[in-house]
């Protein structure tokens, strides 16, 4: 998976007026850029679970969440939906993001 971030991805952070690597306590710190793809491939889940295996990081979670909440974020993909947009989505849907250092990880877990 690319580490480019997908055109709506910043769009959708702009008008919720989050930035991504920002210095705000509500702006993503991102430190896996597959990150993106989990988020269009499994929504609000995929960025919770992201943010739980250390993918990214903010210091004011909840004022994040109230910003993407605010403009109704997971509603906003579907208006944002272009070629280059559905492209990185199918690519997502398609491609594994899973590691092998990943896989162990789910395997102990299990």
């Amino acid at each position: 998976m690319s580490d480019k971030i997908p055109p709506l991805i910043p769009e959708i952070c702009e008008a919720a007026d989050v930035k991504i690597g920002g210095t705000r306590p509500w702006d993503f710190r991102i430190h896996n850029p597959n990150v993106f793809a989990r988020v269009l491939y499994d929504g609000s889940l995929g960025l919770g679970e992201a943010y739980m295996d250390g993918w990214w990081d903010c210091d004011a979670i909840d004022d994040l969440l109230s910003c993407f909440l605010a403009v109704k974020a997971g509603f906003s993909i579907a208006n944002h939906l272009n070629p280059a947009n559905l492209l990185y989505i199918l690519q997502s849907k398609f491609t594994n993001m899973q590691s092998v250092r990943r896989a162990f990880q789910v395997g102990e877990r299990h």
